[in-house]
């Protein structure tokens, strides 16, 4: 297996990590807007309980990684990609 070549911000894979979490405050808030809209559900308040919190508290976590991830990637030292003495992941 090749050693990567180029550098990378570790700002970039936090800001994924806040991309992902985002992503799941979505798909959270979706399975709230059913929960409310769906007749057939008897005992919505576990549900609606559970998904709200987890939408709420991952959206605030998600935003705050991508704006930690995104002072980090501008604060690294990228002036030289290709240089092999330096680390393949920077701060």
């Amino acid at each position: 297996m090749e050693v990567p070549t180029k550098a990378t911000p570790a700002g970039c894979v936090i800001g994924l990590v806040g991309i992902a979490l985002v992503g799941y405050a979505i798909a959270s808030g979706w399975v709230c807007y059913l929960t409310i809209q769906s007749a057939e559900i008897v005992k919505k308040g576990s549900l609606l309980r559970f998904y709200g919190i987890s939408c709420g508290v991952s959206l605030v976590g998600g935003l705050w990684l991508l704006r930690l991830g995104w002072r980090w990637a501008l604060e690294a030292d990228m002036s030289d990609p290709d240089d092999p003495d330096k680390p393949v992941m920077r701060f």
